[in-house]
């Protein structure tokens, strides 16, 4: 999806989109890019489900740099976020804000209608986030939405590191998130945050104690975002 450029932390940002049919259904994903994840190995005899909000009180101020994931009985686990810009690439200061779930139902930031962590940038290159783990986890899951093309302006491309156990498209998208195969979509046409369908799935069976998400343009160097949602784990 495609926002107005530059944009001012003290407002809400107008986004340019094509008008798009809302409530796509997505029950059952068509590509599956990897194999199902295997059992995963573990240090102890019972770890638990870990689980946590990509959410802050105001869009508008500055982005958290750390997210705390728990589960009943177990130590916290933080989540320390850190993103590093190729030149060419601008973020925006709305950049690692976890907007989705703010504002549920205005056509802006907030239309991702669930917690969610966005990147926002424009310009050629990318940036590449990475979110390490205070302990190793297993079984991690996260969601990449947003993903779409709006050609000649822009094309959403998406690099995982290290490779993914596995990453599961919805139907539009394509790639298993490697450097020759990155998750983008299949053909142009600009959708809202919130259209199931552009979401990627991704899985690694760990242990990991850290993964780097690249996020660049394909096609074109206006302004572009994705977001980053329902990330689980498991761990002791």
């Amino acid at each position: 999806m495609s926002f107005t450029d530059p944009q001012s932390p003290a407002s809400p940002p107008s986004l340019s989109r094509r008008t798009v049919a809302h409530g796509l259904a997505w029950t059952v994903p068509a590509v599956a890019a990897a194999a199902a994840a295997p059992a995963f190995a573990v240090s102890c005899a019972n770890p638990a489900a870990f689980t946590g909000r990509f959410t802050q009180a105001n869009v508008y101020g500055t982005p958290p740099s750390t997210y705390t994931w728990s589960a009943a009985g177990r130590t916290p686990i933080t989540l320390s976020l850190n993103t590093v810009a190729d030149s060419g690439k601008s973020l925006t200061p709305n950049n690692l804000t976890s907007a989705g779930g703010i504002n549920q139902g205005y056509n802006g930031l907030g239309d991702l209608r669930a917690d969610g962590l966005l990147l926002q940038q424009s310009g050629s290159g990318g940036q590449r986030l990475t979110i390490t783990f205070s302990r190793p986890v297993t079984n991690l899951q996260f969601t990449i939405a947003d993903v779409d093309w709006l050609r000649s302006r822009y094309r959403d491309a998406i690099v995982l590191d290290p490779e993914p156990t596995s990453v599961t498209n919805g139907p539009p998208l394509q790639g298993n998130g490697t450097t020759g195969s990155p998750v983008s979509a299949v053909s142009a046409g600009e959708v809202t945050s919130d259209t199931v369908a552009n979401r990627s799935r991704v899985t690694y069976a760990g242990p990991i104690n850290s993964f780097t998400l690249y996020f660049s343009s394909t096609d074109g160097t206006t302004a572009q975002q994705i977001f980053l949602t329902g990330l689980t784990f498991f761990a002791c």
